[in-house]
């Protein structure tokens, strides 16, 4: 399986009944990406996670809600989004 590289980010998102139920936009580095599409969501034992798109390319980004942080995860490869199963269709 390709490495990620993963750095923290803030987030936008949208809470209806819970805290990041649905991510908006991602902020890196004072810039704002949209997100497209949500192409999968899944929960881990820490938080929320969801397979994202947005201009830049597809990503995993996870809440740690123990931490209160937001982690973007970004492929080394392109191909990496066929070889990580996991989580319900969004």
């Amino acid at each position: 399986m390709p490495e990620l590289s993963a750095r923290a980010v803030q987030v936008e998102c949208y809470s209806g009944y819970t805290y990041a139920q649905e991510p908006r936009a991602i902020i890196i580095e004072g810039q704002r990406h949209e997100i497209t599409h949500v192409i999968a969501r899944w929960r881990t034992p820490a938080g929320p996670a969801f397979r994202i798109e947005t201009a830049t390319g597809h990503h995993i980004l996870h809440y740690d809600e123990i931490a209160d942080v937001w982690t973007l995860a970004s492929p080394s490869s392109g191909e990496w989004l066929e070889e990580i199963s996991g989580g319900e269709e969004a």
